[in-house]
């Protein structure tokens, strides 16, 4: 599903209801972070959080986990070193699967990748 460049300013309360949803696309809104929600859709696999200036990331190590690709790019983020001890304590992450570009300021890029059985 792709809810990209729509303006949203909270993610759609009722998303949770799609739960054969496997590919989440979120870019260009006003988001300030990833709701919970995500949490009860069971098949998500994937999710990309592109261009915001977020306050939080996700807020549960739960919805990384079940995620098998999370590509968060070019966002700004406002805890910088919260984000950053959130993004390389989640388990299955090896080091080489954290990418981190653009230092400057506090605008960074990750792709995480990780397999998980199934």
């Amino acid at each position: 599903m792709n809810v990209g460049n729509i303006q949203l300013t909270e993610l759609l309360p009722f998303i949770s209801r799609f739960i054969m949803l496997k590919i989440l696309v979120l870019y260009n809104n006003k988001l300030q972070g990833v709701s919970n929600n995500l949490l009860n859709i069971p098949n998500l696999e994937k999710i990309t959080i592109d261009d915001y200036v977020l306050k939080y990331l996700l807020s549960d190590y739960d919805l990384i986990n079940q995620l098998r690709f999370c590509q968060i790019y070019l966002n700004s983020f406002i805890e910088k070193e919260k984000i950053i001890n959130y993004i390389t304590n989640i388990k299955y992450i090896k080091k080489d699967e954290l990418l981190l570009f653009h230092e400057k300021v506090i605008v960074y890029s990750y792709a995480i990748y990780h397999e998980t059985i199934r």
